[in-house]
């Protein structure tokens, strides 16, 4: 599976990245293994002589999301689309080092960057509808293309509303349809917030709340202090619980 990390310039994308490697990444492109308490167990069991967890291949080489007028550039619109599930990093601390003059607020980046993702797909949508309406083979009840010009149809008018199509009830047939255009919303979306030192232990109601939201609209979302995830994971494992506690973490 392959993971792409997403989101504005200065959220802490890629310190999010090396701390996830644990400190192992080499590049911009990484394998990470999934921790699995089965398949520890199916190994000590069963003892073999190599055994190879489940990894996903974490991506930090999608381009920044823009601020401007043009939020997606070609490059990460092509890399987006090659990911199997996106990983929303959102600035929830305070820093003189943002690259963009504007206050804290994880709500409203969430939400822009979310939007854009829809928006996208829904001009992809109108442009391929606007194709076929003038195709002489979608004007035929039963063909390919009219099929997939009235699956295009149904689902103009939530992306229009700003629904992203990951929340559509769709059949296996109309999924098998848009799957060809690799559509953004489409896609299984985390978001991760990315909170002050201080804020780690206990995070912030509001911040809460909004982390509920999108956690009962199916989308799983928690707070994370990405630079105090990246110096435990460049401690020796022995020094970790020590360093956690004195710091009132827990692992």
């Amino acid at each position: 599976m392959k993971v792409g990390l997403i989101g504005y310039a200065g959220v802490g994308k890629t310190t999010l990245y090396h701390a996830a490697a644990r400190g192992q990444a080499k590049g911009d492109i990484t394998a990470v293994p999934v921790p699995d308490e089965r398949f520890e167990r199916i190994v000590e069991a069963v003892k073999p002589k190599k055994a190879s967890p489940a990894t996903v291949l974490l991506h930090d080489d999608l381009d920044d999301i823009g601020t401007e007028k043009k939020a997606f550039s070609q490059r990460f619109l092509d890399a987006a689309r090659r990911m199997d599930l996106l990983l929303h990093v959102v600035r929830s601390f305070d820093s003189p080092m943002a690259p963009f003059a504007r206050e804290v607020n994880p709500m409203r980046d969430q939400a822009a960057i979310e939007d854009e993702l829809v928006l996208t797909d829904l001009q992809i949508v109108e442009s391929r509808i606007e194709r076929l309406t003038k195709s002489v083979q979608a004007q035929s009840p039963g063909s390919a293309e009219y099929t997939e010009r009235e699956v295009l149809r149904r689902i103009v008018g939530p992306l229009g509303e700003g629904t992203p199509l990951r929340l559509l009830q769709l059949s296996e047939e109309e999924e098998a349809i848009l799957r060809n255009f690799q559509f953004l919303s489409q896609k299984p979306l985390i978001v991760a917030y990315n909170v002050d030192e201080a804020d780690a232990a206990s995070v912030d109601g509001s911040l809460q709340e909004q982390m509920g939201r999108l956690r009962e609209s199916g989308v799983p979302a928690f707070a994370v202090c990405a630079t105090l995830e990246q110096e435990i994971a460049e401690l020796e494992e022995s020094d970790q619980s020590e360093f956690l506690e004195s710091l009132g973490l827990q692992e």
